[in-house]
C-alpha cells in the first residue's frame, strides 16, 4: 500500500526582485552619504584641535573661511559684503537651523568674528564651530620644537 502519493519536485527559483530592491536601497543610501561627506570635507581648511569631542549635529548650512581668508557658504565663494545675504538665502529652509563654522586655523580671530556677527546679524541665533579631534589642542609641543625645545 502506497502512502504517499506521488510529489512533483518544483523548481527552486532565485527571486531577483528583492535582490533588486536591496541592491537599490544600497546604492541610494551610499548616493546620500558620499554626498553628505563631500559637503562636510569640501573645502581645504586645516581645522584647529579639540582634546574632546562636543556634540555633534546635522548642520544646515556651513560657513567656511580657508587660510587666505576668502568666505564661502555652503562651498560657495561669497564676498564678505554678501556674506549676511548668502547665509540668508542658505538658512532659508530652517530658519531656526545652525551654522557650522569652518575656519582654517590660520585665519585671524578678527575675520572669524567678523564673519559670525555679520551671520548673526541676518538672523542666525545657532552656531557650532568645527574643529578635529586632536592631542594637543594648544600647539605647545609644535611651538616648544619651533622654539628648539622639548615638548
Amino acid at each position: 500500500m502506497r502512502l504517499r502519493a506521488k510529489r512533483q519536485k518544483r523548481k527552486v527559483r532565485i527571486e531577483i526582485i528583492p535582490m533588486i530592491d536591496i541592491m537599490f536601497f544600497l546604492l541610494v543610501f551610499y548616493m546620500v552619504t558620499s554626498q553628505a561627506i563631500a559637503q562636510q570635507q569640501g573645502l581645504g581648511v586645516e581645522l584647529p584641535q579639540v582634546a574632546q569631542p562636543g556634540e555633534t549635529a546635522a548642520a544646515e548650512v556651513t560657513l567656511s573661511i580657508d587660510a587666505k581668508g576668502t568666505i564661502f557658504v555652503n562651498d560657495q565663494k561669497v564676498e564678505p559684503s554678501d556674506e549676511a545675504a548668502a547665509v540668508v538665502r542658505a538658512m532659508a529652509k530652517n530658519p531656526q537651523g545652525l551654522l557650522v563654522v569652518r575656519a582654517d586655523k590660520h585665519v585671524e580671530h578678527g575675520k572669524v568674528i567678523a564673519a559670525m556677527d555679520q551671520a548673526r546679524q541676518a538672523g542666525v541665533r545657532r552656531f557650532a564651530i568645527a574643529a578635529e579631534l586632536g592631542s594637543d589642542p594648544t600647539g605647545a609641543a609644535a611651538a616648544a620644537s619651533a622654539a628648539g625645545g622639548a615638548p
